[in-house]
């Protein structure tokens, strides 16, 4: 058992851990949490939109905000307008997207000076400075929706990050597990397996 010196009998009073053959803990970093308890899924945020740049010989003098959908991907994303709301995105892979698409979703704001076509805009989709941490919810969109590990202990993170410790190898009882919304035992068990998190089915007393 790898372990950061916490013990399972000062830190599980509950039955999540079913066996003691094979755990593993790590500490972990969440921001923005609020609160969340032991035995929670976490995901890791794995890309968000960086500093969007408007093209240097832009005309117009509108603005670009982006947001990520599921199919992101790392790199820079090119907003081409055709007008001064129309527009068009290639992708970081060089593929032309609609401006409704399922990577990104751009909302152009304009300025004194009407945005005129062949103006640009440069949306990155990075990987994030630091190695951060949310509850596993199945809409999320920047990676964090694939459960990677489980939250050790109650945590309250609303205001600052918080450094805590999670599971990141072990036995656990499905029943025991706290999962976030649209994630269950079904579409979780073959990504949590992969990871070494095993989600059994404990027999319970009367």
């Amino acid at each position: 058992m790898t372990s950061l010196g916490i013990t399972e009998q000062a830190y599980s009073p509950d039955k999540l851990i079913v066996s003691e053959k094979v755990i593993t803990e790590e500490t972990v970093v969440l921001s923005g949490e609020g609160v969340l308890t032991r035995s929670t899924l976490l995901g890791q945020v794995t890309r968000e939109v960086g500093t969007i740049v408007a093209g240097v010989g832009n005309t117009g003098d509108g603005t670009a905000a982006a947001t990520m959908g599921h199919d992101a991907e790392i790199g820079n994303y090119l907003v081409t307008m055709s007008g001064a709301t129309a527009f068009a995105i290639t992708s970081p892979q060089g593929f032309a997207l609609p401006s409704t698409n399922t990577h990104i979703t751009v909302v152009i704001t304009a300025g004194s000076t009407p945005l005129i076509s062949g103006d640009t805009f440069t949306v990155p989709v990075e990987v994030p400075a630091a190695v951060k941490f949310r509850k596993a919810l199945l809409a999320s969109v920047d990676g964090s929706e694939i459960p990677d590990r489980i939250l050790g202990a109650d945590i309250d993170a609303i205001s600052a990050d918080v450094t805590t410790w999670s599971y990141i190898a072990a036995e656990v009882d499905k029943d025991e597990v706290t999962f976030g919304t649209g994630l269950t035992v079904a579409n979780t068990k073959d990504a949590l397996r992969a990871k070494n998190i095993i989600l059994k089915t404990v027999a319970k007393g009367n």
